[in-house]
C-alpha cells in the first residue's frame, strides 16, 4: 500500500505518470523511423514488436501502469516505425527490416543510445 495522505499518492502517481510518457517519448524523438529516418513529430513514430513474446502495450503511452525497467525491457523487443512504414509492414509491403532494436541505456548521464542490430 503506497504511503503519504491521499494527495500525495495522487501527486506521486501523476509524477510517475509523467515520468513514463517522458521516457517513451525521449525514445522515439532520438531513435527515430529505424526503416526511413522520419523524426519530425514521435506521435508518428510506433513501437513495432519483432519478437513473439509481447507483454504489453507500448502505443498505450500515459495508460501503461509499467515500471521504467519493464518498459526497457519491452522495448528490447521492439523497433521504432514511422506510421507509414508501420503500415505497409502490416500490410505485407516491407518485409526486410531490422530483427531488434538494442536500447543502452546511461541512467547516469540520462542518455539514451539506440543501435540498431
Amino acid at each position: 500500500m503506497p504511503h503519504g495522505t491521499k494527495e500525495q499518492v495522487r501527486q506521486q502517481k501523476q509524477r510517475n505518470k509523467v515520468n513514463r510518457r517522458s521516457f517513451i517519448e525521449s525514445v522515439k524523438k532520438e531513435s527515430g523511423c529505424s526503416l526511413c529516418g522520419y523524426k519530425k513529430s514521435s506521435q508518428a513514430l510506433h513501437f513495432h514488436h519483432v519478437t513473439s513474446n509481447k507483454q504489453f502495450d507500448l502505443s498505450g503511452g500515459t495508460n501503461i501502469k509499467r515500471s521504467i525497467d519493464s518498459i526497457k525491457i519491452e522495448m528490447s523487443k521492439c523497433i521504432i516505425v514511422c506510421a507509414n512504414c508501420h503500415a505497409e509492414i502490416h500490410a505485407g509491403l516491407i518485409k526486410d527490416f531490422p530483427n531488434v532494436m538494442t536500447v543502452t541505456f546511461r541512467d547516469d548521464e540520462s542518455q539514451l543510445i539506440l543501435d540498431l542490430k
